[in-house]
């Protein structure tokens, strides 16, 4: 049976960070001294709250402002500015005008995700202006292949630098499970490219900001 989409968002996939982990998951990367440190702390505890204070009701409106505010603004918008303002560029999405962007807001669910047809309204809008093969294309973004290189040739730094006895020595994080993680991955068994890549850059930012730090 197909299941409605809109029941597949409720949940805690308010709580959950795109392509991060879930509350479970993200405490049991800490490790023992930090778990004991942060109790009573809820993961997604502060996240929740927040979109709770938008007064925004139904799962697919509070995952479109979890996506705009914490994924568009902290995250993408700020990564697209930096690089193409380092090349002199000013590039500015137009489907981001903040009037389009409050008209948006104001439009029902039903017309934003119609059954599993997402963008509904759009698409409505652009049939017989672009061809149809545009429209209907599946989503595309524009990452690197970091699953691939983690597999490949960054595998070697990837298992030097968060091997256990390195994240043992750090104190924050789990050694078996970032261990567990790293085999996972290699494997070929789980894309765990985001939490890995996290780790490795997390690494690679202590030793160079931190590099007389006298970790555990």
């Amino acid at each position: 049976m197909v299941r409605d989409p809109v029941v597949v968002l409720t949940g805690p996939a308010d709580e959950v960070l795109l392509g991060g982990l879930a509350p479970a998951e993200q405490t049991s990367l800490l490790s023992a001294g930090v778990r004991a440190a942060l109790d009573g702390f809820e993961p997604g505890a502060e996240l929740t709250r927040l979109l709770d204070a938008t007064l925004v009701q139904g799962p697919v409106e509070r995952a479109i402002v979890h996506h705009a505010h914490f994924y568009l603004a902290d995250q993408t918008l700020v990564a697209a500015d930096r690089a193409t303002m380092a090349a002199s560029l000013e590039v500015r999405a137009p489907l981001l005008d903040p009037a389009l962007i409050a008209l948006a807001g104001r439009i029902p669910t039903k017309f934003k995700l119609h059954g599993w047809t997402t963008k509904y309204l759009l698409k409505r809008a652009a049939t017989g202006l672009l061809p149809t093969a545009i429209i209907h294309r599946r989503k595309q973004g524009l990452g690197v292949p970091i699953a691939a290189w983690l597999r490949g040739p960054l595998r070697g730094i990837l298992e030097e630098r968060l091997v256990s006895t390195r994240v043992a020595r750090r104190g924050l994080f789990d050694p078996a499970t970032v261990t567990h993680l790293i085999r996972e991955h290699v494997a070929g068994h789980r894309n765990h490219r985001k939490v890995l890549w996290a780790l490795l850059m997390f690494d690679a930012w202590c030793d160079h900001y931190l590099p007389h730090e006298r970790w555990t």
